[in-house]
């Protein structure tokens, strides 16, 4: 079928590392609705990672600091924009202490399950802080990926059928085209930093 073949071209480019970013969009939302198509995308994506592996190269001593220096002077760029940071596995609490220790950036009494407050809206990224009482029903997003990080009380996120208990200083992303919703498992309200970065 024509479109099979349109597939196997992607899966050929994407296992090559040169698919466009709407033809990723597809592979993965094709693999959410066909997991015959998901078990040959994840083979792909395992080569790719054995291959990197098996090849992968050391840079030189030299190379290595100045690609740590690029990465410090983009940090301190991003740093000194005000912009609250991105989101990775790394992230701490602390780095987000200007607005979570701001008081005027509190959840008002009368407010209801979900509750956001906007810390910076750019084309590319939003992120703000955000209060869930008992939980949020599934989803899918299908033009971002979401970020979180708890910052107090805890909270179940399911990621299709795989179920992820969170606690404060946890981050957690979920991809695009997967099926994900939380449910708060403490007494308290959970209150993280929620982060939607755009596909590009």
């Amino acid at each position: 079928m024509p479109q099979d073949l349109d597939y196997t071209g992607m899966l050929d480019r994407y296992a090559l590392g040169i698919a466009a970013p709407g033809e990723i969009r597809a592979l993965e939302a094709r693999a959410v609705q066909n997991p015959d198509f998901a078990e040959r995308l994840g083979a792909v994506r395992e080569e790719q990672a054995a291959l990197a592996k098996r090849e992968a190269i050391v840079p030189p001593a030299a190379l290595r600091e100045r690609i740590r220096n690029e990465v410090s002077r983009i940090q301190e760029l991003e740093a000194s924009s005000g912009r609250p940071p991105v989101l990775h596995a790394g992230t701490t609490i602390a780095q987000f202490s200007r607005w979570v220790n701001d008081p005027a950036l509190v959840r008002p009494a009368d407010a209801g399950n979900v509750h956001l407050i906007m810390l910076d809206e750019q084309p590319d990224r939003q992120t703000a802080l955000a209060w869930l009482v008992t939980e949020q029903e599934a989803e899918v997003h299908d033009d971002m990926v979401e970020r979180f990080l708890i910052l107090e009380g805890t909270c179940d996120v399911f990621l299709d059928d795989e179920r992820h208990a969170l606690v404060p200083g946890d981050v957690f992303t979920i991809p695009m085209h997967r099926t994900h919703s939380v449910k708060v498992t403490s007494p308290v309200i959970c209150k993280v930093i929620l982060q939607r970065v755009m596909a590009i």
